[in-house]
This record gives C-alpha cells, sequence and structure tokens, in this order.
C-alpha cells in the first residue's frame, strides 16, 4: 500500500499572488518564505503557474524596474500534485523537475499547500533518522536533488554525498574524510557546535559562487550531525544578480555621502519618515519656516518626534552651520535655570566659577537656542527670555554688561500652553513671541500608515546597532502594530522594536518577541509560572517557561504540531526547532 505525502513535508501557510502584482511586492514577499518560489493565481484563486527568487533574480539582474508587473516572469508549467499522491511518486516528479518547490491543488485546481525538495529531505530524515543507518530510501532522497548534498557526522567527517554534489567537487568516494578538505569555508563545524541553521550563506567554492544551507541534524535533541546543500544551478543568474547587487551598494554608498554632505540640509527633513499626506504637508512647511529666523513653537504629544523637527529645521535653516543648544527646562531646577540659561559673570555668588560661565543663550549665538518643555519654565525666567526676544540682547547674572546676540528660538512642548496662559501659568505675551510659526504634530495613532514604515526603518537601525540580522516583520506583528494605539508614540514603537529585537530567534519578529503589554492584546501570553530559584539564570528560566509552553499547546492541540505552530504564531520548522533545544520528542 502507498503512503500518501506526508504531512510534514507540505506548508499550509503562505502568500500568494497575481499576474498584475509588481517585481518589488513579490521580492517583499519571497523574503518571507523559505520557498523558491510562490503560486501565481487568477481572480477565482486557480493556479496559473509559479514566480521563483530565479525569475526575480533575472529580472534584477536585467535592470527591470520594480514596479514592473510579474505577468512576463512566472513559471506557466510548476510541478503540481495533490495530498493523495504516494510520496515516492512525488519523488519521482521533482527529480525530473528543475524548480525547487511544487504546488498542491484541489480538484479545482486551487492551491492548498507548498511542497519544497528541502522540506523533503528534512521530513525523510526525521522519518527515518538515517544519519547512522544508511539505506535505500536516504540515497534516493539525496538523489531527487539537483543541489549538491553532504552529510556529516558529530566530527564533521562525510558519511553520505549525491551525485550533484560528487560532480561538483570532481571527486569519486570522499565518505570518511572530513568536510573541510572537500568543501571550501564549510560552516558545518559551527553549525554541529552550535546547533543553530546556517541558511542561504554565499560562499566561494572552487573560484565561484554558491548558496550553501547547513541544517543540524538531531536525534533525541541531541545534535549528531549536519547536512549542507550546495545550490549551484543557474550560477550564471546568481553572478548576474552578484554584480547588480555590488552596483546598488555603490550607488547607495554615493548617496549617503551625498546626504552627509548636503548643502541645504534637505537631508534632515528626509529624515523625518513618513506616507501620511497630512503629515508630509507639515515637513513642508516646517522646510519653509527653516529658510527664515522666525520663532517656532513645535507642539504634539510625547514621542511624537518634536526634536527631530527642531534638528531639521535648524540644520536647514539661515544658522544651520552654527551650534543647535537644547534646553531641557523641566530638567533644570528653578534655582539654577537662571544661571544656567544666561550664564553669570566672575564672583556672581557663592561658589560660582572664578572665570564665570558662558550661558545656553551665549552657547547659541549665530545658531539656534532649542527650549524643549517650554511649558515647565519658571515664570520669573519668562520674563526674561520676553526681553531677549524683543531685544536680542540679555545680561548674564551678576553683570551689567549687555550682550548681543543672533540666535533663532524654537521651543516644544507636549502642554496646552493657552490652558497654562489661562491659568496664569505661562505668560501670554510670551506665548504669542513664540508661537510666530505653530507645527502640531499629529499622535502616531492618527498616522497609521507610518507605522511599518517606521518599524521597517527602526528595525534596520538597531540591527546595525546590535549587529543582529532580524530581516522582517511577520505580518502578525504587523497587524498588531497597526491595531495598537501608541500611547508613547514614535518613541514607544521605537522602544518596543528594539525590546523585540533582543529577543528574536529568528529572521523574523515574532508575537512572542514583543512586550508583555502587547502580546496580551493578541491573546498569546505565556503562562504564569513561578519564580525561579534565587541561583537560577534568566536564560534557564525563559527555557522552562518556553519547554512548558509548548509541552501545554502540545497537549491542547491533541498532539498536532501544525495546530501547536499556528497557536504559538510561529512557523512549524521553527517549532521542530525549539522542541529539539528543549529535549522534547
Amino acid at each position: 500500500m502507498t503512503k500518501p505525502i506526508l504531512q510534514e513535508m507540505i506548508t499550509r501557510a503562505y502568500a500568494t499572488l497575481t499576474p498584475g502584482d509588481t517585481l518589488a511586492r513579490t521580492a517583499g514577499l519571497l523574503r518571507r518564505t523559505k520557498f523558491d518560489g510562490l503560486p501565481v493565481t487568477d481572480g477565482q484563486g486557480r493556479l496559473l503557474g509559479l514566480m521563483t527568487k530565479s525569475n526575480l533574480y533575472e529580472a534584477v539582474s536585467r535592470g527591470i524596474s520594480p514596479d514592473t508587473q510579474i505577468s512576463a516572469f512566472y513559471i506557466k508549467d510548476p510541478v503540481t500534485t495533490t495530498e493523495a499522491t504516494p510520496y515516492d511518486e512525488l519523488m519521482r516528479i521533482l527529480q525530473k523537475h528543475p524548480v525547487g518547490t511544487g504546488v498542491v491543488v484541489d480538484e479545482d485546481n486551487r492551491p492548498t499547500a507548498l511542497v519544497s525538495k528541502t522540506d523533503w529531505i528534512e521530513a525523510m530524515f526525521r522519518k527515518e533518522t538515517l544519519l547512522i543507518h544508511q539505506n535505500e530510501t536516504l540515497e534516493s532522497v539525496m538523489e531527487i536533488a539537483y543541489d549538491g548534498i553532504v552529510v556529516v557526522d558529530r566530527q564533521t567527517r562525510i558519511t553520505m554525498i549525491n551525485q550533484a554534489a560528487l560532480k561538483l567537487f570532481g571527486i569519486d568516494n570522499p565518505v570518511g574524510r572530513p568536510a573541510g578538505d572537500i568543501i571550501e569555508n564549510t560552516l558545518v563545524h559551527i553549525v554541529i557546535k552550535t546547533g543553530l541553521p546556517e541558511k542561504n550563506k554565499l560562499q566561494i567554492i572552487n573560484n565561484s559562487p554558491y548558496v550553501v544551507t547547513t541544517l543540524p541534524i538531531r536525534k533525541k535533541g541531541r545534535v549528531i550531525g549536519a547536512v549542507c546543500k550546495i545550490m549551484f544551478n543557474d550560477t550564471t543568474e546568481l553572478k548576474r544578480l552578484a554584480e547588480r547587487l555590488a552596483d546598488l551598494d555603490r550607488e547607495l554608498a554615493y548617496y549617503k555621502d551625498a546626504v552627509a554632505h548636503d548643502p541645504d540640509g534637505t537631508a534632515e527633513f528626509e529624515a523625518i519618515l513618513t506616507r501620511d499626506p497630512d503629515f508630509t504637508a507639515l515637513k513642508e512647511e516646517a522646510q519653509i519656516a527653516s529658510r527664515g529666523l522666525s520663532s517656532v513653537l513645535i507642539t504634539g504629544e510625547s514621542g511624537t518626534g518634536k526634536e527631530l523637527f527642531a534638528k531639521a529645521i535648524h540644520r536647514s535653516g539661515i544658522n544651520g552651520k552654527g551650534p543647535l543648544v537644547r534646553v531641557n527646562c523641566a530638567a533644570i531646577p528653578d534655582s539654577l535655570l537662571e544661571a544656567e540659561f544666561f550664564g553669570y559673570a566672575p564672583g556672581a555668588f557663592t561658589d560660582a566659577a572664578k572665570k564665570g560661565k558662558t550661558g545656553k543663550l551665549m552657547a547659541a549665538d549665530n545658531g539656534t537656542l532649542f527650549l524643549d518643555e517650554i511649558g515647565d519654565m519658571s515664570f520669573s525666567l519668562q520674563s526674561k527670555l520676553l526681553r531677549v526676544l524683543q531685544d536680542k540682547q540679555f545680561e548674564p547674572v551678576g553683570s551689567n554688561r549687555s550682550i548681543k546676540v543672533n540666535t533663532r528660538f524654537i521651543a516644544a512642548t507636549n502642554q496646552d500652553l493657552i490652558d497654562l496662559v489661562a491659568r496664569g501659568k505661562f505668560r501670554k505675551d510670551l506665548y504669542y513671541r513664540l508661537n510666530v510659526i505653530n507645527l502640531d504634530l499629529p499622535p502616531l495613532r492618527q498616522r497609521t500608515c507610518d507605522i511599518e514604515v517606521l518599524a521597517e526603518y527602526f528595525l534596520a537601525k538597531h540591527n546595525k546597532t546590535f549587529g543582529t540580522s532580524v530581516a522582517h516583520i511577520s505580518e502578525e506583528v504587523a497587524a498588531l502594530l497597526n491595531a495598537h494605539d501608541w500611547p508613547g508614540n514614535v518613541r514607544e514603537l521605537e522602544n518596543v522594536i528594539e525590546r523585540a529585537i533582543n529577543f528574536a530567534r529568528t529572521q523574523f519578529l515574532e508575537i512572542t518577541d514583543l512586550p508583555l503589554y502587547l502580546r496580551e492584546k493578541s491573546g498569546r501570553t505565556a503562562p504564569v509560572f513561578d519564580a525561579p530559584a534565587p541561583r537560577a539564570s534568566l536564560k534557564c528560566h525563559v527555557d522552562t517557561q518556553e519547554k512548558e509552553l509548548i509541552l501545554r499547546t502540545l497537549e491542547s492541540a491533541g498532539g498536532n504540531r501544525a495546530k501547536t505552530a499556528r497557536m504559538l504564531g510561529i512557523s512549524r520548522s521553527w517549532l521542530y526547532k525549539k522542541m529539539a533545544r528543549a529535549g522534547i520528542t
């Protein structure tokens, strides 16, 4: 009796494309998937073809615009099968076809799942545990792949190698030899030591570039070897892609240099990211305001980007080459604020510096003084600031000598100054002096189309800071971010992304990487456990919680691992890795 397709081989969570989708959207979707391709369907969901990474690479290498539709690029005759197909028959189908991904369809030719050669190989490894007991089944599995496959034991000795790899290396039988003798720059020893996969690494072998994936092989939670897949088909396209990417890197370096030496300061405003039309109009107003020296009052909730706007206005303005001096009116005690603001003459008061001190006003001469949290400025200092705004001169504390300054004033607050004026907490005349140009920044919840843009930016920023490579945000996380009301605005969003990167274990930010208050909204919170013993490490406690959560979810799902992965909000392959790491069989 023939066996149907192994359920471990197929994936039901995937995106689909239409002929009208662009190369840019296709690239974004393919970056988030382990598959070599995605199904292309018509308006009724029926399969038309398969768009592969090779198709995308070909378009990129030819310099095709990212806005071009994929209708001319996808494969019209992909590998198709059904879930009733015996897996030995599927093996023969895949062996004859160069594309690494097949589409499982129903009776109406609608895609229901995807299957890849890599999944097939991994499934057979899991089912047969064939690293030690080699047999015909494993040899058959290895030979279906047009990629080179090398299997090694825990000592990195080669135990199996397929014909494609033998042909690549030009050798007869290397079984028993160390992998490092055969594969240049191999990472198998690192994978065996760490237990972590190294996927899609560009390696130079025999003076040619190859994309290599190395996966650990586990038995009862212990790493007993590794399998190395070397993709060397269509190396001409790979070389052209590498050349194209190198050109793009050079272009990016050029534009970065241009931004660093931007003569008119427009790059400062380019750093304020938005797709929101109202916020874009606000940026344009600020850019116009930057051309003069009039006072600017920036209002808005905490975390909306008031300081970022102040910096952009300064750098783009007439005094842009001068200093930008920031005074946090809420952080300096009232008793010191006047001295900090105006400076003081020698011997002005007890314990004063013998040479006196230059105040913030003088330090901002021929530049900009940014008065942050202006609503917290003491009432007595407000009158003295008003005089500076009117006369453009001031007297240091303890001095009778007036000093003229050429200073632009930008103030910011998250308070309602009109209300403070009505309650006698803020001078009305100072308010109107500062409020020559008012920029009222909206909260993030009113510019929701910017949430993903900013999240991707912070992801790239903190990857660079931490040296990590968390490349994407999962669709579930993106949906949760878009649904949150962000009381802390952009600052809160950056904190969430920074925190998530610290906890991420894959190339995607997942629900489980987010802070607890966001996870609670998704309904995917970890169960509460007893506090660890005083000597227990944080990592040990986290690993214990994770193991218990997986076991409880497995039990709730009746042992169905695919359902367990869905309930946990992670991929099935990542669930297997977590189970292996936790010793769950």
